[in-house]
């Protein structure tokens, strides 16, 4: 069997692990064609999992979610890296374990909560957990996930923003939908005010700071700070500042936002 199922009622909770290499002749390798063949079934749990094109694929609540959890090919490359194809392959194994018993136990979130917890949160908060339980010194897991959050998640995030950067009116255009996006989401509770030439956001609650201390891992959270840094830090036409977060031990994170 392919699928990977996490209902109370099933001897699977007993063994999270997920299939690799699957190669069936009973089912298309066309994913819409995958989720369509599994649709029925799924309506009687609450997750599936299964393992295709290198990423875990989850089907959540009845089928109303389908996503792949394109993180997981990230993390896997960046642990054969840093510590080769064996030891590398090793803890990814217990990273998607980990990954898979997080995810079993949040409760309580919206569908857009719990898509980017599993997207962007998640897979990381596993990797951490996994890591402190090998053979390294808490300091050098923290050295590791900040490699792996800040050098490979953050100097990207950053690239991404610095090339849009070149669309003319970028700090208009910009500034219209961050703070379009921070008066609808629900991945925070947040405040905004902004003029001509900046704008301002204080966060009073934060999806990431939340699912840090939900699973143990406050100190975690430094990096998810850390990240905002990096990605907003030097651009050319955005300036960013901010002197407290959530994760750091703030009683908020103010978002400061400038026109350069």
């Amino acid at each position: 069997m392919f699928l990977q199922c996490n209902s109370y009622a099933t001897k699977w909770l007993e063994y999270p692990y997920f299939i690799r290499n699957w190669n069936s002749q009973n089912v298309s390798n066309n994913f819409y064609e995958i989720s369509r063949e599994v649709f029925e079934l799924c309506k009687k749990f609450e997750y599936f999992f299964f393992f295709y094109d290198n990423a875990i694929m989850l089907l959540y609540e009845r089928g109303v979610l389908i996503m792949k959890i394109k993180q997981q090919k990230q993390v896997k490359s960046y642990l054969i890296e840093e510590f080769g194809p064996n030891k590398g392959n090793e803890i990814f194994d217990k990273q998607e374990k980990e990954l898979y018993k997080i995810i079993k136990k949040t409760k309580d979130k919206t569908e857009n909560q719990m898509k980017t917890l599993i997207q962007t949160i998640l897979p990381r908060i596993a990797l951490y957990k996994v890591l402190l339980n090998e053979e390294f010194s808490k300091e050098d897991v923290y050295q590791y996930m900040r490699k792996y959050m800040i050098d490979k998640i953050a100097a990207k995030k950053h690239a991404s923003t610095a090339k849009m950067e070149l669309v003319p009116g970028f700090y208009k255009i910009y500034s219209f939908i961050f703070l379009k996006i921070m008066r609808t989401t629900d991945l925070q509770e947040n405040t905004q005010s902004y003029g001509k030439d900046h704008y301002d956001v204080t966060i009073t609650k934060c999806l990431w700071h939340t699912a840090c201390k939900e699973n143990g891992c406050e100190e975690l959270c430094h990096l998810f700070c850390d990240v905002d840094d990096v990605t907003y830090g030097g651009l050319k036409k955005i300036g960013f500042t901010r002197t407290k977060t959530l994760g750091y031990g703030g009683d908020c994170c103010n978002f400061h936002f400038f026109k350069k």
